[in-house]
């Protein structure tokens, strides 16, 4: 669980498991799948997917992203697992079933070390001070991850026996009391983009602290990585080559998502950048605003902002997309670089006739990521 990276943690390991010769059974806001079968494509990061993976009699291993709403709703789909991870706590979804704060989000995602015991292990990232702040309290044996490997309380929970997971000098490196271990180069792992992904390298992190407490061989968990693409991890920081320019589509969905993806944006070259967005209504006035300030850093040439009407969710069709360009109006930009798209298919038209060559075009998908991807795609397949 987590606010962020849940989906391409589960992605990851299931890839490693699968290059270990074993079935993974995966359960997400994406898919159900057991091994290269996709049996389901919808929201299933909840208690009833899981249950479904877990009653295939054909997986070795699960691996099962459990989401906020979820836990809410029906609580946890197992009394008992072998490894639990936390990725991050980040404001999202605040207002909603009672959980009103940071504080009180950080509790709900801490529910999933309910299921482990003293055989159990629990990962958990070094740099979320929620996080550490609970990590005394559980019996299950404690592995951290930090990308930076000056991290207070990684090297603190190293000195004092315990494992941990960092990157130094171009590294992956498993760290422990008697040493430390360089296990891939980061340069090796195409998702991360050369380290400007620092978002993936988190949960590259993540995902192989969790693939060796399970027992998945390290060759497995380096061929994995490394052949990992990431067009491999649909609607994270997918590529395409469109009429001599790039598009960027990710799923970036709150304001540090945004944020966390900065890095990789200014790192693709780009002679204008076009920047499309659009939020859910059940977020409150300021977080959606967040949502627009959050791409501050990066000065847009053209912002086009989408109305997304199946996830009004109580709000008028237009208003998210009307908060959004007071937002970005409010950082600077004039009104005449604001567009508005009635679908994210039409914002996705428009991105495409605005484009010339050496262009890119970063595009926060959400409503209609299927049909979004495969119009890109076929654009991208054209200009091969």
């Amino acid at each position: 669980t987590g606010t962020n990276g849940k989906t391409t943690t589960v992605r990851l390991l299931a890839a490693i498991a699968a290059a270990d010769g074993k079935c993974a059974g995966v359960s997400s806001t994406d898919w159900l799948a057991v091994g290269d079968e996709i049996l389901e494509r919808d929201d299933f990061a909840g208690p009833g997917g899981a249950r479904r993976v877990l009653r295939d009699q054909r997986c070795d291993i699960a691996f099962l992203e459990t989401a906020r709403g979820g836990l809410l709703r029906r609580g946890l789909a197992v009394d008992r697992a072998d490894v639990a991870l936390v990725t991050n706590v980040a404001p999202d979804h605040l207002g909603e079933f009672g959980v009103e704060t940071i504080e009180d989000l950080a509790a709900v995602k801490w529910s999933v070390t309910q299921a482990l015991d003293a055989s159990g292990t629990l990962v958990l990232n070094a740099e979320d001070p929620r996080l550490m702040a609970r990590a005394g309290a559980v019996q299950a044996e404690l592995v951290l991850f930090s990308s930076d490997p000056r991290n207070a309380r990684l090297k603190q929970h190293v000195s004092g026996g315990g494992k941990g997971y960092t990157v130094e000098r171009g590294q992956l490196r498993r760290l422990a009391r008697d040493g430390a271990r360089s296990l891939l180069a980061i340069r090796k792992i195409p998702i991360c983009f050369g380290g400007a992904a620092r978002y993936n390298v988190a949960n590259v992190l993540a995902a192989v602290a969790v693939a060796e407490a399970l027992h998945l061989s390290l060759p497995a968990i380096k061929a994995a990585l490394q052949n990992f693409q990431p067009n491999d991890n649909p609607g994270r920081a997918n590529l395409y080559g469109v009429k001599g320019g790039t598009v960027l589509v990710d799923f970036a969905h709150n304001p540090d998502g945004l944020r966390a993806l900065l890095p990789v944006i200014e790192a693709l070259p780009a002679q204008r950048r076009m920047l499309v967005i659009g939020q859910a209504g059940d977020r409150s006035d300021e977080d959606i605003a967040d949502f627009a300030h959050a791409a501050a850093p990066l000065r847009f040439d053209r912002i086009v902002v989408k109305q997304m009407a199946g996830h009004a969710r109580g709000r008028g069709e237009s208003d998210v997309a009307a908060l959004l360009g007071s937002a970005f109006r409010a950082d600077g930009y004039a009104s005449r670089s604001i567009a508005h798209a009635k679908t994210e298919l039409d914002a996705a038209r428009a991105a495409v006739r605005w484009m010339k060559p050496g262009d890119l075009v970063v595009f926060l998908s959400h409503e209609q990521r299927a049909a979004t991807q495969a119009f890109f795609a076929e654009r991208s397949a054209v200009q091969e």
